[in-house]
């Protein structure tokens, strides 16, 4: 009795351990725990910007994919720009894709990585597209002057030059007399191109060279402003197209040169475009501005420090290079 018993309970220990492990190596097959069994390439998607309008030309990237078993040159990628199931591209080992979308919304990009086994790992990133621009009016409560503004690229611009002060006759100077000055453009008889201020001017002496002379809650532009237009275009050719006069954009920017006190004289009117840029901080490390023209957007920023005489083309019958001779549109921004 007591011997049949014991042979029982053995027999019962074996059949459970029989059973468990068959259930261990089923759960192991479904989970992929064998050290043979590949889970395809892994990795993350990039897009360069995030988010743009109309004009934007999308740069994504899978070059962040990787496999334990594929070289990285090896590995291939394929383009779904709205998760859709219909792929832009097949597979190949060129991992950056750029895509202009033709309608405004969010998508969700979808790349999928192929590796030499043939498995298969994939990402997503979402861009949002808006409308090329959205335009509307300010008005500076400091004199009820009605401007119109655009959004492009997550920034505000004045479509127009500011005018907010007095303006000063052909042989007035500006003087730091606690009231903004600034000269006027004769062949500006729309007043489109706003006032030509000062440095000195435009940021109230250098007591405020980030907001400066501009409407409350609006700033002086600086260099990654003009950054952001420029990455509308990218690839583009014919600016003054986009950001000229009566340009696609509504920026208007204005060929208005600047004005030299010193010679008393409006220089490349008609030629260039001019306005006063910061490099955001206060004071001022640079006093900066930028230069377009017809064909390009923008061609030259010229700046300098507060010690140094240098200026590409600047006229030696002008004398010493000073920012005080140089007056120059002012543009706002604010961002969304």
């Amino acid at each position: 009795m007591t011997k049949t018993k014991k042979t029982s309970y053995t027999s019962e220990f074996f059949g459970f351990f029989k059973n468990l492990l068959a259930g261990f190596v089923f759960i192991c097959g479904l989970a992929g725990c064998s050290d043979d069994t590949l889970i395809g390439p892994t990795g993350s998607l990039q897009s360069y910007p995030s988010k743009g309008d109309l004009l934007t030309v999308f740069k994504f990237d899978g070059n962040s994919f990787c496999d334990d078993k594929t070289k990285e040159w090896q590995l291939q990628v394929r383009w779904d720009v709205n998760s859709d199931g219909i792929w832009e591209t097949d597979f190949s080992i060129f991992k950056v894709y750029v895509y202009r979308y033709s309608s405004e919304g969010q998508y969700q990009v979808t790349c999928e990585c192929l590796d030499q086994d043939g498995n298969i790992g994939s990402a997503k990133a979402i861009v949002e597209v808006q409308p090329v621009f959205r335009d509307s009016l300010i008005i500076d409560s400091r004199d009820n002057q009605v401007y119109k503004v655009v959004l492009l690229n997550d920034r505000w611009w004045m479509a127009q030059g500011l005018m907010i002060g007095t303006p000063l006759s052909d042989t007035g100077d500006p003087q730091k007399n606690g009231e903004i000055e600034y000269f006027v453009n004769p062949h500006d008889s729309d007043l489109q191109y706003g006032g030509y201020y000062l440095w000195n001017e435009a940021t109230l002496y250098g007591q405020d060279t980030v907001y400066g002379i501009c409407p409350e809650g609006w700033r002086l532009p600086t260099r990654a402003d003009l950054i952001k237009l420029q990455k509308i275009t990218d690839f583009r050719t014919n600016l003054d197209e986009f950001f000229g006069p009566g340009g696609s954009l509504g920026l208007n920017l204005y060929l208005a040169g600047s004005y030299i006190q010193y010679a008393r004289i409006f220089n490349n009117y008609d030629i260039a475009g001019e306005f006063w840029l910061t490099d955001g901080t206060k004071p001022a490390r640079y006093r900066t501005w930028a230069n377009l023209s017809n064909s390009y957007f923008p061609s030259v920023f010229y700046e300098a420090n507060y010690e140094t005489a240098d200026r590409v083309n600047w006229n030696s019958d002008w004398g010493l290079f000073s920012y005080d001779q140089v007056a120059l549109p002012v543009r706002c921004v604010k961002n969304e």
